[in-house]
């Protein structure tokens, strides 16, 4: 038998593959984040660039991006192109706080031993809710053959915590196909819907956009429930909703019957009734998309002669 001809695995920059991070990889991270998912073994959807942290409303502190986790849990994920350093993983402690995140994933071509010393701290003396990522991206290539991304994962819970995440993956993946026909099933009960943007196939939101504003009606599902809240677009979290006056927030949610509270999103509420899979799914649904047409109504009217 002849022997195969084996190439060499070579790393080659990232800058071959991206010019610069946060215009060119940012961007492609969040299109495929199937690629980090499989690498940490969470499933994410529904990523946003660029949110601001900052509560004092700044542009100064921004995280590359947001994901959510099956359940709507936040994910933080940062990014940089030259190996790990002091300022970066002080912008991640304070993300985490604006963004209120219990997973976190840093992400750089080389982790520095401080560094990676740093997150198992946090690893071992943070709540248990809380995980921390430390992944190495390289880009490799074989000879003259295309480049691919490669992410490995360095740094991440402890064993105790690798199981609870892994059970999430199991729970979730079969989760993802019935969100997808309950969307599906939405958009034939309720056409129009077609247009709303959203998580697409995998995701387990969609918004509807209020018109003339900076707001959207963000509608998930879960595996019990189904719900709504209001944020900005893409990349502005719950900002521009709180550009409204306190007193138009404070109308809206009692006109809405939603919550304010500030460890969430605002006007955040879902459906009471039991969610038992694809029984109810009909019901589920005409909720929802009478509680989003109000929620566009109300918003509407506030927005444009509240003060």
């Amino acid at each position: 038998m002849p022997k195969a001809e084996l190439g060499q695995l070579v790393s080659v920059s990232l800058t071959n593959a991206w010019k610069n991070e946060p215009q060119d990889f940012t961007p492609w991270l969040a299109q495929n984040l199937e690629l980090l998912s499989a690498a940490i073994g969470v499933p994410l959807a529904d990523p946003q660039q660029e949110v601001r942290c900052d509560p004092t409303g700044s542009d100064r502190f921004c995280a590359d991006i947001v994901a959510l986790t099956p359940e709507g849990s936040p994910v933080l994920i940062e990014n940089q192109f030259t190996d790990s350093d002091h300022i970066h993983l002080g912008q991640i402690l304070t993300y985490v706080a604006g963004v209120k995140a219990k997973i976190v994933i840093w992400i750089a071509p080389k982790f520095r031993e401080s560094h990676r010393s740093a997150i198992r701290w946090l690893n071992s003396h943070t709540h248990e809710d809380y995980a921390f990522f430390a992944v190495e991206l390289r880009v490799l290539r074989i000879g003259d053959s295309m480049m691919a991304p490669f992410l490995d994962v360095v740094e991440r819970p402890n064993q105790w915590e690798r199981r609870l995440i892994e059970r999430q993956r199991e729970i979730a993946a079969p989760q993802i196909g019935e969100k997808r026909e309950f969307w599906d099933a939405y958009v034939r009960l309720y056409p129009n819907a077609a247009k709303d943007p959203g998580g697409g196939g995998r995701g387990s939101t969609r918004w509807r956009i209020v018109p003339d504003t900076d707001l959207v009606v963000a509608r998930w599902v879960s595996g019990n429930s189904v719900g709504l809240f209001v944020r900005g677009g893409r990349g502005e979290g719950a900002d521009p909703f709180y550009e409204l006056s306190e007193r138009a927030q404070r109308r809206l949610a009692k006109k809405l019957g939603a919550g304010l509270d500030e460890e969430r999103y605002p006007l955040d509420k879902w459906w009471d009734e039991e969610f038992d899979g694809r029984k109810n799914w009909e019901a589920a649904i005409h909720w929802l998309e009478g509680q989003t047409q109000a929620y566009v109504a109300a918003i509407t009217e506030e927005a444009g002669g509240a003060a």
